[in-house]
């Protein structure tokens, strides 16, 4: 049954090697599940609930990618998307949770249409590449400032904004302890690394706790499947919100749908050329299931209160094992089924001290394409470095992406280079410039 569902025998695999690349996925993102959450609550959500949301969404997404796509891949909630929500068009753009929900709906069937049309493929490359390469650094950048804000290693300062925090406080000693480790384990390219390095900081945080010190990971066990959806199908209530504020509804969508974009168009690729299923263009191989898979997890995931979900590049570490199935991210899905009962311990137990060094080495992952940017050329290296350096100072990704795509245009009619723009950038254009005048 497994080979007709799966395929195996076409993929070169088989059983063992599939699931012992689910296990090893499960271990790399396990850490989703929390980290999630703890963005998405900075919106005025429940943590709680969010912890259980998380886990369903990553759950049946990875069903969905295994049945439909096939693919070694697992989904869940994006750790770009969380921040571009909670950060700047909720507390950026002062929209309610309940709206920021609609837009990300309205993005998320937009999604969905474009992936079913074929047009997916071409706003991807409409978009030009140092525009989307500067996204991606951006958020890499913006969430290792989210995690060092969060440990308290960067402090508000009234002179210079920002300073380094107090390293005798017991919490950032541990949020430090935690991104060194984590960081070598990187470097070292130890498979399952994230979850290693959650487990080493907990365990040393839980040893601080022994000795009195407060603040730190407490081990508070109590058996809990009481599951609490209580944000499901709440993106309803915000479509009013959004009709009276449609400018900033308009930009709120557009962004949701770069980053969206952008997001998933680097890890699918990158993982598919991984998994050796791309044929000699670089096309990924039945690769329209698997679109297909990740657009309906982005409106299941927005059902339930969340983010949208993406290709996650934790699937690399099932991927080098051997996955090449729909069977690893099977495995993977139901693996997650097994958190429930330990959800009841996790607030307590995983403190921002233990999240912070997670989002410090994500971010390390995600400014990748810094290598790929033309820096040698100054109407490539101009916008790019406007968009990342505007997203930091200014806290907001979306005005961030706004400054990148009006300095490009800018740059490139000036340097003569009308043939690199199209209308999608003119039509950003226009949008974000309509939103910095009535901002």
């Amino acid at each position: 049954m497994l080979e007709k569902i799966f395929k195996l025998s076409k993929r070169h695999t088989n059983i063992k090697t599939e699931v012992l690349a689910g296990i090893t996925t499960f271990l790399s993102m396990a850490y989703i599940v929390v980290v999630n959450p703890n963005i998405l609550a900075d919106s005025g959500m429940e943590f709680k609930a969010l912890l259980c949301s998380t886990a369903m969404v990553t759950i049946i997404s990875c069903l969905i990618m295994a049945f439909l796509g096939n693919y070694p891949i697992a989904l869940a909630p994006s750790m770009a998307t969380n921040a571009l929500f909670s950060y700047s068009i909720v507390e950026g753009m002062g929209l309610s949770y309940k709206a920021a929900l609609a837009a990300l709906f309205i993005s998320s069937t937009v999604f969905l249409i474009m992936t079913i049309t074929g047009m997916r493929n071409r706003l991807v490359s409409a978009i030009p590449e140092v525009l989307k390469q500067a996204i991606m650094i951006a958020i890499g950048f913006f969430v290792t400032f989210v995690g060092l804000k969060m440990a308290n290693i960067i402090v508000d300062h009234p002179t210079t904004l920002v300073t380094f925090g107090n390293l005798k406080d017991p919490k950032v000693l541990l949020s430090i302890i935690g991104i060194i480790l984590l960081l070598i384990l990187l470097v070292k390219q130890v498979k399952a690394s994230m979850f290693l390095g959650i487990l080493g900081t907990l365990i040393i945080g839980l040893i601080m706790s022994g000795f009195g010190i407060k603040g730190m990971p407490q081990f508070v066990y109590h058996f809990n499947l009481d599951f609490d959806f209580q944000y499901f199908g709440c993106f309803i209530e915000g479509f009013k919100e959004l009709s009276h504020n449609l400018i900033t509804s308009i930009i709120a969508i557009f962004s949701f749908l770069l980053v969206d974009f952008c997001d998933k168009t680097g890890c699918l690729l990158t993982l598919s050329k991984n998994a050796n299923l791309v044929d000699e263009n670089d096309n990924m191989i039945d690769g329209k299931p698997v679109m297909l898979a990740d657009s309906i997890g982005n409106l299941i995931s927005v059902c339930f209160g969340l983010n949208t979900v993406t290709d996650t590049l934790e699937s690399n570490g099932g991927i080098a094992v051997g996955g090449r199935s729909g069977l690893s991210a099977l495995t993977t899905g139901i693996l997650f089924i097994l958190i429930y009962p330990f959800l009841g311990i996790l607030p307590k137990l995983i403190t921002p001290s233990i999240i912070a060094p997670v989002l410090v080495s994500v971010g390390v992952l995600m400014i990748q394409p810094l290598s790929q940017v033309h820096w040698d050329t100054l109407d490539d290296r101009i916008p790019a470095f406007i968009l990342i350096i505007t997203c930091l100072l200014s806290y907001s990704l979306s005005i961030g992406i706004g400054s990148g795509f009006l300095i490009f245009t800018i740059m490139k009619l000036i340097n003569g280079k009308k043939e690199e723009l199209n209308i999608w950038v003119y039509l950003f254009d226009i949008l974000f410039l309509i939103y910095f005048i009535t901002m």
